[in-house]
């Protein structure tokens, strides 16, 4: 009985010391600061884009009672990134992607901003809702491929899948949250 104990005690120890690695291995990439900047950003803004989904389709429910408004709306946050994300790849191919990424999110906050205001003064009717929302889903277009070429230009080659793999897990777990904040 004492050898299987010893036996049984050391595949404990060795399953804890392979846990643990795991868990090291796991989060590997977060031990670079510049990634985990970048992944703190990523998961914020796609927290803030969720909550600002949740609030367009609210918007346009009080706009209107017809669903084809909210269809509208929603689709209008989203065809700017169907139509626009190749070509943004492209630009983040070309163009310094830190003011990229800061150009679209500037624009994003400047179009929020502007759209609190016409609801602020009253001036918000449902085609300018529309517009609001193609104009917010520019700038999510041009930032979102931005934001997946900074992570290999952060991480080395040796935890590039690891860190690819913790910034998607991020926005989607974001995405998922933020409408529930909204």
């Amino acid at each position: 009985m004492a050898g299987r104990n010893n036996e049984r005690g050391s595949r404990s120890v060795s399953a804890r010391l392979a846990g643990g690695l795991l868990r090291q291995q796991t989060f590997a990439a977060f031990e670079l600061r510049n990634f985990r900047l970048l992944w703190l950003n990523n998961f914020s803004y796609a927290l803030v884009q969720g909550i600002q989904r949740f609030a367009f389709v609210w918007l346009a429910a009080d706009l209107s009672e017809k669903n084809l408004v909210l269809g509208l709306v929603t689709f209008g946050l989203g065809i700017p990134v169907f139509f626009l994300t190749l070509p943004a790849g492209v630009l983040s191919d070309r163009w310094d992607r830190r003011y990229l990424l800061f150009a679209s999110q500037l624009w994003v906050l400047a179009t929020s901003f502007l759209t609190a205001v016409l609801i602020w003064t009253g001036a918000m009717g449902v085609g300018m809702a529309i517009v609001m929302a193609i104009l917010v889903g520019v700038g999510v277009a041009v930032g979102q491929p931005v934001r997946q070429a900074l992570v290999p230009a952060v991480v080395p080659q040796h935890r590039l899948m690891n860190a690819i793999t913790l910034n998607s897990l991020g926005q989607n777990v974001s995405q998922i949250v933020g409408p529930l904040l909204g």
